[in-house]
């Protein structure tokens, strides 16, 4: 019926869908204004880029709102900023489920080797190479062998995807409209896992014609070689940010289903 409103609100909503190259996602501009405008309207996510949203009640404060207190605790040296550390890590690792506790002692560990970098925290941040070597120390096993602890054995994490999303979030934030903002891309699994097919489709490849896959990526070390290829394929028309929230957003649920 001409009338049914359903009809009409579904056939306008297919006006602001995804523009496609095949089977794959355009990284294009206005596939990352799409992407950008559903997350900072989705519940899930609207509070983690509020730099006022501080701890309240049963909250606990947004990735943002900690990034902000420890960039103005680092700026400040006379400033013991551990617990300010703690509870960034402690945000982001709530708003991007890396799990840094299931061995145990993630949190102190991560907290520790940040807080040791804390007098070089900002320069690290904003020297890709050093931001590197700094997310594959972060990565390291959280201990050796196995911890015991009231009757439950832990094992040690290597916390590759936590260390990428503090260092990114911490430029996203520290550095906002600045060259630095965006230096790190996020090492995510949906994306890791989604990478392969656009470096396939844009006929990018390892030596002898050989195409990528999951595995080339997966650990720290593969983090520098893993940057490189987001960053052939977005080229100048989308910020590393825009391709994670772009891949991960569109890919997640579709995953989820195979």
């Amino acid at each position: 019926m001409a009338n049914n409103l359903i009809q009409q609100e579904l056939k306008k909503a297919s006006e602001f869908s995804f523009s496609m190259k095949g089977d794959l996602l355009e990284l294009s501009l206005q596939n990352v204004a799409l992407v950008e405008a559903m997350i900072s309207n989705d519940s899930d996510y609207w509070l983690s880029n509020n730099p006022e949203a501080a701890p309240s009640g049963n909250y606990k404060g947004s990735t943002a709102y900690w990034m902000m207190q420890l960039k103005r605790a680092l700026q400040d040296k006379s400033r013991n900023c551990k617990e300010i550390i703690m509870q960034a890590v402690l945000a982001v690792d709530r708003e991007n489920s890396t799990h840094i506790a299931a061995d145990g002692c993630g949190p102190k560990v991560l907290t520790e080797r940040i807080y040791a970098k804390k007098s070089q925290l900002i320069d690290i941040l904003k020297d890709r190479k050093k931001g590197f070597k700094f997310i594959e120390d972060l990565s390291k096993p959280t201990f050796e062998g196995a911890n015991v602890l009231n009757g439950k054995t832990y094992y040690p994490r290597e916390n590759y995807s936590f260390a990428t999303k503090f260092c990114h979030y911490a430029c996203f934030h520290f550095f906002e409209g600045e060259e630095w903002q965006d230096n790190y891309s996020i090492f995510d699994g949906v994306v890791c896992v989604a990478l392969p097919d656009y470096l396939a489709a844009a006929k990018i490849e390892k030596q002898k014609g050989k195409p990528y896959a999951k595995s080339d990526f997966s650990k720290a070390k593969d983090y520098p070689l893993y940057s490189e290829m987001i960053d052939k394929l977005r080229g100048n028309k989308i910020s590393r940010n825009g391709f994670d929230h772009l891949l991960w957003y569109y890919h997640k649920a579709r995953m989820n289903q195979k």
